[in-house]
């Protein structure tokens, strides 16, 4: 939302998933004065007020930071750093992943995803046993049960889990597809 650029009237940013990789495809060249060379060293916000409102609400850190920090984390995980190309029309970025692993790696490791710290416990506590009951939710997070439903509902939301059962028997599971 923050670099795409809009005088692109009709276009779309597109999230296109394979099974080895992520492209997050955004319309618009780089602003200038950057290019393929120069744009992981300097920073240009193409849309200042759009950056503003989501750095207040606390969606983005800080100005020029994104490129350094996906590199870092992607290497931290143990995957290729992403690769960045640019069209006529549109800047893409190349996120290598794990594959069918993805489900393999800890819940810190799933990126644009955000989950608070209790949904990144339970996530570790699903695949160290397989699955979670909302009471389990509940003691590992030491909280009550509307917050367990509330983060569960939105674990569900975001194709993290699957609810498997009724009543009593409710239980959680990790998605196979995310």
């Amino acid at each position: 939302m923050v670099h795409r650029d809009y005088s692109i009237y009709g276009a779309s940013i597109f999230v296109n998933i394979f099974d080895d990789r992520i492209e997050v495809e955004s319309p618009g060249k780089l602003p200038p004065p950057l290019t393929l060379e120069t744009f992981e060293n300097r920073s240009v916000l193409r849309n200042r007020i759009t950056g503003r409102l989501l750095f207040n609400i606390k969606k983005i850190e800080a100005w020029g930071t994104g490129i350094t920090r996906m590199k870092r984390l992607m290497r931290e995980h143990g995957l290729k750093e992403p690769e960045f190309r640019e069209s006529e029309v549109s800047f893409t970025v190349i996120f290598w992943g794990p594959a069918e692993k993805i489900l393999e790696t800890g819940a810190e490791e799933i990126v644009a995803v955000e989950l608070n710290e209790r949904q990144k416990k339970a996530i570790d506590y699903i695949r160290k046993h397989g699955r979670i009951s909302n009471r389990e939710y509940r003691e590992i997070n030491n909280v009550p049960k509307i917050t367990a439903y509330r983060d569960t509902n939105d674990l569900i939301k975001k194709k993290l889990v699957k609810k498997i059962g009724a009543g009593a028997q409710i239980h959680y599971i990790l998605m196979r597809k995310l």
